[in-house]
């Protein structure tokens, strides 16, 4: 039997036998809910969205690691406060560079 990628079929498996509430990956806490839901950092996700996150989180690829975190971040709302505080800090050079 092939076996395309054996992390996911692992993943899959802590899905279906809830064990262990709570699992850290790659910095990120995926933990399932009493009520049988999943949150990836203290949001909902479905069960397709989690596996898909997780394979962009497991990935060799330096690039589908970071769009993985991003997804997380835009949906924590993280990604918002991060673009924030770099506009603040533009305005900030900027001002200093026209008062100069």
């Amino acid at each position: 039997m092939y076996q395309e990628k054996p992390e996911i079929e692992d993943f899959e498996l802590w899905l279906k036998t809830r064990f262990i509430d709570q699992v850290w990956i790659k910095g990120h806490k995926f933990r399932i809910t009493k009520k049988g839901n999943l949150e990836i950092d203290g949001r909902l996700y479905t069960i397709e969205e989690a596996k898909y996150l997780y394979r962009l989180l497991i990935s060799k690829n330096p690039l589908e690691v970071l769009n993985g975190k991003l997804l997380i971040w835009e949906r924590n709302g993280t990604l918002i406060k991060i673009f924030q505080i770099i506009a603040v800090i533009a305005l900030i050079i900027i001002f200093i560079i026209v008062r100069r």
